[in-house]
């Protein structure tokens, strides 16, 4: 008899700590990420352009891989809805078109400002990060491999007849 209500008293133990240790591991499971997840449909696009603060130069690019890459660096963001404006010399203008016309347009700057075409709103990212640096990189790629000269971006000084400038963000761009 004290065998049996010891291999009970074990069992029941034993069943309690591997409820109890269940119930530890799933409630972490059910937290709530912070804001809410951004998506971005390119639907059926086969292009992809690109425009850097007020530089003159556009990517243009109907590669699916460049169309792929450009949407993936917006892919696993979090975001929260925000009164914070978008940093007009930082930003990225990215339209992507299908044979129907323009898909989506999302704007985004160094900060992580997210505006998109769609819903008229500016996000902040609050989880992932924007890939920046590589967007900039691949615009940069496709600049200097289009011949393009800083040169060709002027605009008007108003300071005397046939003088220009180039313009401001294309220094910073510059490397």
């Amino acid at each position: 008899m004290k065998v049996q209500k010891r291999h009970k008293r074990f069992f029941r133990t034993t069943a309690a700590v591997c409820i109890a240790a269940g119930m530890i591991l799933l409630s972490g499971c059910g937290k709530k990420e912070p804001g809410e997840e951004f998506k971005l449909d390119i639907g059926n696009a086969d292009s992809v352009t690109i425009y850097y603060g007020e530089n003159c130069y556009s990517f243009y690019s109907e590669k699916a891989e460049d169309v792929r890459q450009c949407a993936d660096f917006f892919q696993g963001l979090r975001v929260e809805d925000t009164e914070e404006a978008i940093n007009k010399e930082k930003e990225f203008s990215i339209y992507f078109t299908g044979p129907d016309g323009q898909n989506a347009l999302v704007c985004a700057d160094d900060s992580g400002v997210l505006w998109t075409g769609e819903s008229q709103k500016f996000y902040k990212i609050v989880s992932g990060s924007f890939q920046h640096e590589e967007l900039l990189k691949l615009y940069l790629n496709g600049m200097y491999a289009d011949g393009f000269d800083g040169n060709m971006c002027t605009v008007p000084s108003g300071e005397g007849e046939g003088q220009t400038e180039a313009s401001g963000t294309f220094q910073e761009l510059n490397p």
